[in-house]
């Protein structure tokens, strides 16, 4: 982060209250009109007691002081942060060594503007800071924001940025690519579909924005703190001179008020990857049936949905009732023989009779 300008023709004092402001820690260097050059260390937008000593031996607080006119040039600057790999513009390293609500800590204590990133087997956080205080937070394969606090494994990087991150842009789409290595991030395009009530979509992203309580956020980080590890100890912080040192008392608008009011809430983006919905298929009548002796009932079109989940069975014709089992011929004529022999039986006791009644004397009148 490096930003500069001209030494106001009244002095640097405003120029140090707008520093104060930022929460800026890093260096001021300074070039004035009489070749005057040198640098003065900040910490937290205020001057460190400690300054490195010029090749003359002065002060450089007090060359700075007395200069009218000039060019300055502000450079933020990485607090150093052990076990960790970079320079004063980008710390990287561990969650194994160091544990995200302490890599938070770090950033706060050093008045951070720029980026925290946290990365573990695929998911990804982006915490944003602007002058040390929490901005937004933008999660990638998360579906719950405590669970970042509870990493023991995975990667970190600190960035200091000249600009407050923004949250509208897009994450790398390469899943195998190192998002630690990727500095570039591009713009989000316009929603390729109508997107749910209450969320944002894209091509390939799907955002669900919410708002949480800072005092919610701060809770949960400590709460979800691995309890079995702690991060290595940060190197003292280091004194910082009295504004009045420096700055009139009755200087117009005092610093601290010059810095935004922290908000309440912290802006929240769950962003996860996918595809955007299919178009629903068509529904399709299903190819005619097989030619069969046996008239088949036109079925009425199914859903290609249906028909994938649930296939049809094959149609079944009814069962026709089982015929009568068939008599054998020897067995019928011995069922016919009783019926003749009762006719010729009933026959002969008719004649019998009617031989009788003949037999009978005449009946005279």
């Amino acid at each position: 982060m490096t930003e500069g300008g001209a030494i106001p023709d009244d002095g640097i004092v405003g120029v140090l209250r707008t520093v104060e402001a930022q929460s800026t820690t890093g260096v001021l260097r300074f070039q004035g009109p009489q070749g005057e050059a040198g640098e003065v260390a900040l910490l937290r937008g205020q001057i460190a007691a400690d300054q490195p000593e010029g090749d003359s031996g002065v002060d450089p607080v007090e060359v700075l002081l007395a200069l009218r006119g000039g060019r300055y040039a502000l450079e933020q600057r990485l607090l150093p942060l052990p076990v960790s790999r970079g320079d004063h513009r980008m710390r990287s390293g561990s969650l194994v060594v160091h544990v995200p609500a302490d890599l938070m800590n770090y950033c706060e204590r050093a008045g951070l503007t720029g980026l925290l990133t946290l990365e573990q087997d695929g998911r990804r956080a982006e915490i944003v800071y602007a002058r040390g205080d929490l901005e937004g937070i933008r999660l990638d394969g998360l579906d719950q924001l405590h669970q970042v606090f509870s990493w023991e494994s995975g990667k970190f990087r600190v960035e200091a940025h000249a600009q407050v991150p923004s949250l509208d842009v897009a994450l790398d789409d390469a899943d195998d690519a190192d998002p630690f290595d990727e500095a570039d991030t591009t713009e989000f395009q316009r929603p390729a579909r109508k997107a749910p009530r209450g969320e944002t979509t894209t091509g390939t992203h799907f955002l669900r924005v919410v708002e949480m309580e800072l005092a919610e956020i701060l809770r949960e980080r400590e709460e979800r703190r691995p309890a079995t590890k702690t991060s290595p100890p940060l190197p003292p912080l280091g004194a910082v001179r009295a504004p009045e040192s420096y700055r009139p008392p009755d200087a117009a608008a005092d610093a601290a008020a010059l810095r935004r009011e922290r908000e309440p809430t912290v802006k929240v983006v769950f962003l996860a990857k996918g595809a955007p919905d299919a178009p629903v298929p068509d529904v399709v009548a299903p190819p005619p049936p097989e030619t069969s002796p046996r008239p088949q009932a036109r079925r009425p079109p199914r859903d290609p949905v249906a028909e994938a989940l649930d296939e049809e069975l094959p149609d079944v014709a009814p069962e026709a009732p089982a015929p009568a089992p068939a008599v054998p011929a020897a067995e019928g004529h011995a069922k016919q023989a009783p019926t003749a022999l009762w006719a010729l039986v009933a026959l002969l006791v008719c004649v019998l009779a009617l031989a009788l009644l003949a037999a009978l004397p005449a009946l005279d009148g």
